[in-house]
Parts: C-alpha cells; structure tokens; sequence
C-alpha cells in the first residue's frame, strides 16, 4: 500500500480527497493542514509521494518543497493549487516538483498522476535526511539536531557538547546518514596531517564518540570491522 502525505489546509478538500483515494485506490494517506515541521512529518511518515497546496498557512507549498529538495528529500511531488498563472506552476517546477494540478480537479485524474509519478519511480526516490548541502551547520531531526555552529546535540531536551575534533567527525558522518563511510575518508575529510600520532588520535576521538552516545535512542553509530562507519537517524 502507497503512503500519501496530503498538504492541505482546506480540511473539508483534505478529508474529501482522503476518502476518495481510499475508496478508489489502495493508499494509506496523512494529511497535514500547515507547512510547519513539514521535514518533521515527512521523516516521520516515509511517504512515497506528497501532495502539496501552494498558499499554505505558517510555510507556504513552495517553501515546503524547497526545503525537502535541499535536504535531498527527492520523493515524487505533486502540487494541487487553485493559482492558475503559468508564473506559478513555473515556479513550481524549478523546485523539482514532478506535476502540477489546477484547482478543482477530478479524482480520477488525480489517480491517474499519482500512479504516473510512481510508475516513473516504481521503489520511490530516496529519503536522505541530512544528506543535503555540504556548507549546512545545522540539521534537524525527529528527536535530535545537531548543531555544528556551537558544536552540540541535543537528543531528548538534553545538550551534549563536542569537541572541535569530535564536532568534525559528526559533521561528516551527519552529510552522509544511512551510507558507510571508510576509516581512511572520514580521517582524510577532517583534514588533520596524515601522521601516525594524528591517525591514532582520530581513532581514540573515534571511540569516545561512540561510547558517548551509544546509548541515546536519537540516533545510532554503527561500526563496520574493516569498511567503516555508518550513522543513523
């Protein structure tokens, strides 16, 4: 069963369009009402394609997508609006959006797009949160944000501080959730001289860190003998 996340602030469309996509195809559909905590909502339900309204309250449709594409949130995207200037649907497609729908619209056809958009992309296209923008200071996360600007994370209400060298090993881990990355290039990419005293204190470094937050629920450090590191949210 196909997971929709409905933006739309109109709950009577909202709960209308829920149940005729029930009754017509198989989808299992959240609707959410605002833009706020959009990334929130998405990580936390896995959608496998969003319907977003344009003039949302709080975070506006166009912002909502914005921030999913420079996350690297690239799951199929269909907006619903009633602005129908061809400005507007321009703007909408230079965000990465993969259809556009004018206001009202026939259920059928909306079916009709959906299932297209999914054909084009039959296992989805990949939720990477945290994989964004390399120069990226902060990222947010159910649960957890880590904050390279003063160096913390804060899992459950609770502050955890880093060391500059710690903070750098955690940023390039964070930039690459959910992939392994090799000892030797999370060494490279703290840009510490390769020596062997430098090497040596990367793994100590290395080891702190996870006996530090191998407890937390927030998110896991996972140690691959011979290939790597790999961190999860």
């Amino acid at each position: 069963m196909k997971k929709i996340l409905l933006f739309e602030d109109d709950m009577l469309l909202a709960e209308m369009t829920k149940l005729n996509l029930e009754l017509v195809g198989t989808y299992n559909i959240h609707i959410a009402n605002t833009g706020k905590k959009s990334l929130e909502r998405i990580l936390t339900f896995s959608p496998d394609i969003c319907l977003v309204d344009i003039m949302l309250p709080e975070k506006n449709g166009y912002e909502v997508v914005r921030e999913m594409r420079l996350n690297h949130i690239n799951i199929p995207v269909i907006f619903i609006s009633a602005l129908t200037a061809p400005e507007d649907a321009l703007v909408a497609f230079e965000l990465g959006c993969d259809d556009y729908i004018r206001k009202p619209f026939d259920i059928f056809e909306l079916i009709a797009r959906i299932n297209v958009a999914l054909r084009i992309y039959p296992e989805g296209k990949k939720i990477q949160p945290g994989k964004t923008n390399k120069n990226a200071l902060v990222f947010k996360f159910p649960g957890v944000t880590f904050n390279f600007i003063n160096n913390t994370i804060e899992c459950d209400n609770i502050a955890y501080n880093l060391s500059p060298y710690e903070s750098d090993i955690m940023r390039i881990l964070v930039n690459n959730i959910g992939e392994i990355v090799s000892y030797d290039d999370l060494f490279l990419k703290t840009g510490r001289e390769k020596t062997e005293k430098n090497r040596k204190s990367f793994y100590v470094i290395l080891s702190n860190l996870r006996n530090k937050f191998n407890n937390l629920d927030c998110f896991t450090i996972i140690t691959y003998r011979r290939k790597g590191i790999k961190m999860v949210v």
